[in-house]
């Protein structure tokens, strides 16, 4: 007792085929679009409307010449232990100045800590944080003081 294939067959076989596809493709944005905002930062617009700002900030911090190393790693206890150390254009450690920085995980904003940074007084700021889950993470570190140019560095690490 052996079917014949017909149009019929076929038609319902690729109809039923593009139904799960097509399925499965709304099921994917419906989670996308569910689980994630899509928004990096805070208030997109607002921070547009200041671009001109943070275009001469960057200038000024440029003009200063200093720049940032940004190292992660992970103490006894396993907390995340970020480590900053800043030169200015000679090479030297710029000291004395008070930092303050975010661990943002690139995904979930409820997951970003502060750092609170102590100073070892040879231009190099060590913060603990504790809490944080392995994997990808961004590192903003700002210069606190309001007397000179503005100085903002950041890298992407991993922590194991």
């Amino acid at each position: 007792m052996t079917q014949e294939w017909t149009g019929r067959h076929t038609l319902v076989a690729l109809i039923g085929t593009f139904a799960v596809v097509l399925g499965v493709n709304f099921y994917f944005i419906y989670q996308a679009e569910a689980t994630y905002p899509g928004e990096d930062v805070q208030q997109p617009y607002l921070q547009g409307i200041h671009y001109n700002q943070i275009i001469a900030e960057r200038e000024a911090q440029a003009a200063l010449g200093w720049h940032a190393t940004i190292g992660a790693g992970r103490d006894a206890k396993g907390d995340a232990v970020i480590t900053v150390t800043i030169a200015d254009k000679a090479g030297a450690p710029v000291a004395h100045e008070a930092i303050s920085g975010l661990l943002r995980h690139p995904m979930n904003e409820q997951l970003d800590r502060p750092i609170a940074f102590v100073a070892r007084g040879d231009g190099t700021y060590v913060g603990r944080v504790s809490g944080v889950g392995a994997g990808r993470w961004d590192v903003e570190v700002e210069r606190s003081t309001a007397k000179e140019a503005p100085f903002t560095a950041d890298r992407l690490v991993w922590l194991r």
